[in-house]
C-alpha cells in the first residue's frame, strides 16, 4: 500500500488538528510488500506472517475508523469544535516558523497522491518506491517540526495537553471504548513495527 503514504502526507500538511497521542492511532504504519502488479500477473502467495500482518493492519484501520467517528462525534461539541479551531490556527503558525518551507509542500504533497495513482494504474513499481521515499521525507520533516514548535512554545504546549484531555474525555463519553481502543492500537502497531523490522532483518546479506 504504497500510495497511503502518500495520502497520509498530504494529509498531515493539510490538516490543523493538534498531533495528539490520542490520534496517533489515525496514522497506521503501512506493512511492507512489494507493489501492485500489473494485471495481467499473478499475485504472489502471502507467507503465513505476512498474513497475520495483514490481520494485524486491517484491525489497526478498524480501530483508526472507530477513534475518527469518535473524534468526531466529540467535535460536535461547540466549545470544543471553537477551542480546536483557535488552538489548530495557533498550532500551524507555529509549525510554520519551525519550518518556512512546509507551507510550499502540501501542494506537493496532493500532486504526488495524483502521481502514485498514476503509477499504480501503470505498474510502474519504481516510481510508486520514489514517490513513497518522498512521501515519508515529507512526513518526518512535518514531525520534526511540530516538536520543535511545541518545545519552543511552551504556552502552546500546555494549551495542547489541556486540549487532548478535554477532548479525550469527551471521546469517552460517545465511545466508551476509546481508551481501550487506544490501548489496543499501540500494541499492533509494536507488533507490525517489530515485524517489519524482522523482515528487513531478514532480507539483508
Amino acid at each position: 500500500m504504497l500510495k497511503r503514504t502518500i495520502r497520509a502526507a498530504a494529509v498531515a500538511l493539510a490538516v490543523t488538528a493538534l498531533p495528539t497521542a490520542l490520534l496517533a492511532q489515525q496514522r497506521q504504519p503501512t506493512p511492507q510488500r512489494a507493489a501492485a502488479p500489473r494485471a495481467s500477473a499473478p499475485a504472489p502467495a502471502l507467507t503465513p506472517a505476512q498474513r497475520e500482518m495483514q490481520g494485524w493492519y486491517a484491525e489497526l484501520m478498524q480501530i483508526g475508523g472507530r477513534l475518527q467517528a469518535a473524534q468526531v462525534k466529540a467535535l460536535q461539541d461547540p466549545q470544543l469544535r471553537a477551542a480546536q479551531e483557535q488552538l489548530g490556527k495557533d498550532f500551524k503558525a507555529a509549525i510554520e516558523r519551525a519550518d518556512p518551507g512546509l507551507a510550499g509542500l502540501e501542494a506537493r504533497a496532493q500532486a504526488m497522491e495524483a502521481q502514485a495513482q498514476q503509477a499504480q494504474q501503470a505498474g510502474d513499481e519504481a516510481k510508486l518506491m520514489q514517490l513513497t521515499q518522498q512521501a515519508q521525507q515529507i512526513q518526518a520533516r512535518l514531525m520534526n517540526a511540530q516538536q520543535r514548535a511545541l518545545r519552543d512554545n511552551p504556552a502552546l504546549a500546555t494549551r495542547a495537553k489541556a486540549f487532548e484531555e478535554q477532548l479525550r474525555r469527551r471521546m469517552v463519553q460517545v465511545e466508551p471504548q476509546t481508551m481501550a481502543l487506544v490501548e489496543r492500537g499501540q500494541a499492533l502497531q509494536s507488533k507490525l513495527e517489530a515485524a517489519v523490522r524482522a523482515q528487513e532483518g531478514g532480507t539483508r546479506p
